[in-house]
């Protein structure tokens, strides 16, 4: 069903019925009549690739520059790159030219520190520090490091040798494996930088301390096949940084030169600042602090190391290709009819299994697997006589009984040959260009078991579902239906996605029991019938063929509606012309369903059935949305149980298509390592608060900085009792004053009944000083749009709606607190605040502006709406404040338009609140899908950068973008029981703050999985976060800290959400736009003026976070 904010979900459907055939049976017809609260959103795909795609952006490397003079490289004692170090006792210089650089922040070594040589022995104490590339930290006990060329030993537990040509061992409790396959070095071959492994089959977490055995040795058939990315998991961080190192490495006599960028954190631009040295901050003092790196990361290794490391699974399964064909051919299918594609899967399948089967001389059907649109994957070439050739088919239409005949030509693609080779070296490298066109092939060839025809299944989107014998009840004429969703996707390797997928579909009924379910109430059978499939079997006496048309909607009775009939040319009604074929209407006096296109057709409903398993895209009800959330909404243990039920039951290796490729699937998840990163520490005005299992409690605490209330008014626009609205404003005061908000005794009070009297009721409170109304409403309907628009656009005044059934019955301590978490924000208060750590003196320190962006669409049912924009940034140094802007674009359209004027109208916002405009911008995009990645750079990032240019010159600050994405079908399933999971979770879901960044990731972009909510009901379903570009170079520990950290901000509640802050102000931003429109009736062709109309200036800069 589709969702008020629906991004790109397939096309319209069709009308599938033209009109009855033949005059004599032809059913009576005369000339065509012209004629909020915010649903979820769903986002939208464009090019229908199964994987992920998309360039990841432009990494730019940021120039490094020192103040210190050139390093000579002499024999015995020698100079560093960043300048010369003592030696203590025993300490070991690199011997092409001392010290290796350790990414920017420098520090003097320690009793037994040692560094790498070229040659010789080399022992590493407890205590020292090794060089490791980006992130430098004192290694714990035992730590290693490969040498250059000799031996390297490591105390504390056991001995451990790292010669390039002998062997490595481990001493804490056994040996660590090197990947599937891996071969150690020979004695002659070049290593590749600091301490860096040959790729194996992947990488390895560090050991957790001494005499502890790592979980997954001696376990390799549990992984089967699936290891992490890289072997040596502890030293791989620096692996790249220090073979680039080493690659720029100047010949021995040559002067090393090393410099460091001086970056000003006070500044107003990002040219250097000139000021006196003594009011700067150093990129190695605050930045270098948050690991910002100095050169860019390597993609292919980004990956984190904070927090404890868990085994999971996650709903994948391993495409098994050992035996896969080298080459499949691809082959473009026309047929004769545009219209109904639902024909198309039945008509060739009856292609493949006869007519190419028997053309090819097989026993068996063809190995061919069809998309189900134009493009069908052959695992043999076909016959060229049978290309370029118009075959007949003919069979039986399943709805209707009714004899069909389609012609079809088959002709080779322009690029005939698909290497399939490719996703094997894919997954032996994991390098190279991303095999798409491969993969898509592999994903259709997949889906051959659970399309139809091949199973009686029904597909919506990517999932396929099948009837129950025993349906669920949804409510509103609706039928739970559980279905499969797969998708091929590239992670380590090319795997599956599987889920389980729910979905309400119409009931198996005729349009009179529909009206009768209904209590024959002709608005709501109206409703439901509109836009739905019908299928009419005239009667017997008729000897008229079934027809299936799209339903328009209820008409007039049948012994009232009247027609010119064209055999008599007389007016006559639909029930006399039913007589006059001899057939008797059982309910004369119900409703006609409408239907036909060019000419009205009005047809009795006892003779119409709804056509079962259609694909319903409007918007589903409150009540069969909670329904369906109900049943959808299980553990995790119970998911996985569902996934496996539905995956099984399509019997995906016993199908011969998928065998003619000699693919098959594994039979259980794989596994992955998760980290479980801690969350940030919650400053209030007098106290912090640690978050516990993804939320905290703060009725004893005080807003950081309270906003003042003072006088207040409220406003009543249904029938309610005095004494409790009364008892609603005592709450008000005494919670005002909980908090130290300002608050006088007397408050106004108004009563607007009717919806023509609110504007002139708001604006008497307006003049009698009230700073904010809380205005109490029936429902989210109408009232509350109305509310809005008059408040926000005409008077510019602050409104807080509360329903009645909440103010008379549910307004006990916890609702009131919840309330005014949103009361302070609106007016300009600060409810809490990070308290400062590595990553959140970045922000506090730092002119950085936190930008989120979101767009809202229409659903498919709704016309002449426009797609609404969203955009808000952080304008504080606390990062709770934040500034809102929206616009009008054309419906379905994703990518910003006026990006440029709305990023250059927050810097200005930016600079007029602080002083100064931003030196860093991170960018949180919701809402684009894979196959939008190249758009968003070319459109909004551009936008952005000229944006940049129109502040003033050489303004350039460092802007990191990520693309938030939810809707997608990836969940984690912990060991239940497992630390990772809290003994008290009846869903059993992994902890708030649980981080996925190896093996279902793409090892070529930065992209990571992270949960950093608890979920109430059901599986928790993680956000995913791809870097398109990274200015700042973060490192990947660092951003998923802020990311999760800003899931902390949230003014509604107290508990961390399921993405952050920025974004999740967005969706809510261009939700308001949407209620500013809602009921209007707008010129799609004039949108920018339409939104000129409403421009919402004044209340934005006086109450910038108006809208939460």
């Amino acid at each position: 069903m589709g969702k008020g904010k629906n991004k790109g979900k397939g096309k319209k459907l069709e009308d599938q019925g033209a009109g009855a055939g033949g005059r004599e049976e032809h059913p009576p017809t005369q000339p065509e009549q012209k004629q909020d609260e915010k649903s979820p959103k769903e986002h939208g795909v464009t090019q229908p690739q199964p994987g992920p795609s998309g360039d990841p952006g432009a990494v730019v490397k940021r120039e490094i520059k020192s103040e210190q003079g050139p390093a000579s490289v002499t024999t015995g004692q020698q100079q560093g790159e960043v300048g010369q170090q003592p030696r203590g006792g025993g300490q070991q210089q690199a011997g092409w030219g001392g010290q290796q650089p350790r990414g920017g922040d420098q520090r003097p070594r320690g009793e037994g520190q040692q560094q790498v040589g070229w040659g010789g022995q080399q022992q590493a104490g407890w205590g020292g520090q090794q060089p490791r590339g980006e992130d430098q930290r004192p290694r714990g006990e035992g730590q290693q490091q490969a040498g250059w060329g000799g031996q390297q030993q490591a105390g504390w537990g056991g001995q451990q040798q790292a010669g390039w040509g002998g062997q490595q061992q481990a001493g804490w409790g056994g040996q660590l494996p090197r990947g599937g396959g891996q071969q150690p070095r020979g004695g002659g071959q070049q290593p590749r930088g600091g301490g860096q492994q040959p790729r194996g089959g992947g990488r390895q977490p560090q050991q957790s301390g001494a005499g502890q055995q790592l979980w997954w040795q001696g376990q390799q058939s549990e992984w089967r096949g699936q290891q992490p990315r890289q072997e040596g998991y502890q030293q791989q961080r620096g692996s790249e940084q220090a073979r680039r190192q080493q690659d720029d490495r100047p010949p021995p006599g040559k002067a090393v030169e090393s410099k460091f960028e001086t970056l000003s954190v006070s500044s107003t631009s990002s040219e250097k600042s000139k000021m006196s040295s003594k009011t700067q901050t150093p990129i190695k003092g605050v930045l270098a602090d948050f690991n910002l790196r100095t050169t860019p990361p390597d993609p292919k290794n980004w990956c984190g190391q904070n927090g404890t490391q868990h085994p999971i699974e996650a709903n994948y399964v391993k495409i098994i290709m050992d035996k896969m064909r080298k080459v499949a051919y691809q082959y473009d299918v026309q047929f004769n009819l545009e219209r109904p594609t639902r024909f198309r899967p039945v008509a060739f399948e009856q292609l493949r299994t006869q007519v190419l089967s028997a053309n090819a001389g097989q026993r068996g059907n063809f190995l061919i697997a069809f998309d189900g649109k134009n493009i069908a994957y052959s695992a043999v070439k076909v016959p060229p006589n049978f290309l370029g050739v118009e075959h007949v088919v003919q069979f039986i239409d399943g709805e209707t009984n009714a004899n069909k005949e389609i012609k079809i030509t088959m002709k080779e693609a322009r690029d005939l040959e698909i290497d399939l080779m490719a996703l094997k070296n894919y997954h032996n490298t994991g390098i190279g260009e991303k095999p798409l066109r491969a993969l898509q092939c592999i994903d259709v060839v997949l889906r051959t078991p659970i399309s139809p025809p091949s199973r009686k299944s029904k597909q919506a989107g990517r999932a396929f579902y099948t009837k129950p014998t025993d349906p669920k009840d949804l409510g509103d004429q609706f039928d739970l239906w559980l279905g499969l969703y797969q998708s091929a996707t590239l992670g380590d390797s090319p795997m599956l996605n599987i889920d389980v997928a729910h979905k309400g579909f119409p009931r198996d009924s005729t349009l009179q029991d529909v009206y009768l379910n209904l209590n024959r109430n002709f608005d709501q059978a109206d409703s439901y019938i509109r836009n739905l499939n019908i299928i009419y079997t005239p009667p017997a006496c008729m000897n008229g063929a079934c027809k299936l048309y799209k339903a328009n909607g209820l008409a007039e009775p049948a012994n009232r509606k009247t027609f010119i009939n064209d055999e008599t040319q007389t007016s006559m009604t639909i029930e006399e012309y039913y007589r006059s074929k001899n057939y008797s209407l059982r309910n004369p006096d119900f409703p006609c369903v409408s239907v036909g296109t060019v000419r009205r057709i009005y047809l009795p409903i006892e003779l119409c059935k709804v056509q079962r398993g259609q694909n319903i895209r409007a918007r589903a009800g409150p009540d069969q949305t909670r329904a369906l959330i109900g049943h959808a909404a299980t553990s995790t243990t119970i998911r996985k149980s569902k996934i496996f039920e539905m995956f099984n039951s399509f019997r995906h290796n016993a199908n011969d298509v998928m065998q003619g490729f000699r693919l098959s699937l594994d039979s259980e998840f794989i596994k992955v390592i998760a980290r479980n990163i801690q969350p940030p520490t919650i400053q209030y005005k007098e106290n912090s608060i640690m978050p516990q299992k993804g939320s905290w409690r703060a009725d004893r605490s005080k807003y950081l900085q309270p906003a003042p209330l003072q006088k207040f008014g409220i406003l009543i626009t249904t029938r309610a009792n005095d004494g409790a609205v009364v008892e609603f404003a005592k709450k008000i005061i005494n919670e005002a004053r909980k908090n130290d908000m300002d608050v006088q005794d007397k408050y106004e009070l108004s009563k607007a009944l009717q919806v023509r009297s609110i504007r002139e009721k708001l604006q008497k409170l307006k003049k009698a000083g009230c700073s904010i109304v809380f205005v109490i409403i029936d429902s989210f309907a109408d009232t509350y749009s109305k509310v809005k628009q008059i408040a926000e656009i005409d008077l510019k005044i602050v409104t807080q709606c509360v329903k009645w059934v909440t103010v008379q019955k549910k307004m006990d301590q916890s609702t009131i607190a919840n309330i005014f978490l949103k009361v302070n924000a609106k007016l300009n208060g600060v409810n809490h605040m990070l308290r400062p750590s590595m990553e959140i003196k970045f922000i506090k320190n730092t002119a950085v502006m936190l930008l989120g962006a979101d767009v809202t669409h229409p659903s498919p049912d709704q016309s002449h709406i426009p797609s609404v924009v969203g955009v808000v940034a952080s304008h504080d140094v606390n990062a709770f404040q934040y500034n809102a802007c929206w616009r009008l674009q054309d419906a379905k359209k994703e990518m910003i338009e006026d990006m440029e004027n709305i990023v250059l109208e927050q810097l200005h916002f930016f600079n007029r609140k602080r002083n100064q405009f931003p030196t860093h911008i991170i960018y949180y995009r919701d809402g684009v899908s894979d196959g939008q990645f190249k758009q968003l750079e070319e459109i909004e990032l551009s936008a952005i950068n000229r944006a940049f240019a129109r502040v003033k010159p050489n303004y350039k600050p460092k802007l990191t973008c990520l693309v938030v994405q939810k809707r997608h079908h990836t969940r984690f399933f912990p060991p239940v029981p497992s630390d990772i999971v809290h003994p008290r979770d009846r869903n059993q879901n992994v902890l708030p703050g649980t981080v996925v960044d190896t093996t279902i990731t793409h090892p070529g972009e930065k992209q990571f999985f992270l949960v950093s909510h608890e979920s109430i009901q059901g599986t928790a379903k993680p956000s995913k976060y791809c870097v398109i570009r990274d200015d700042n170079n973060f490192d990947p520990d660092s951003l998923q800290a802020v990311t999760y950290a800003l899931c902390h901000m949230f003014t509604r509640c107290n508990r961390a959400v399921s993405y952050p802050a920025p974004a999740y102000y967005a969706h809510l931003m261009a939700a308001r736009g949407r209620v500013l429109i809602d009921g209007v009736r707008l010129d799609m062709s004039r949108l920018a003026e339409e939104y000129r109309r409403r421009c919402i200036d004044t209340i934005k800069v006086s109450n910038p976070m108006f809208f939460v």
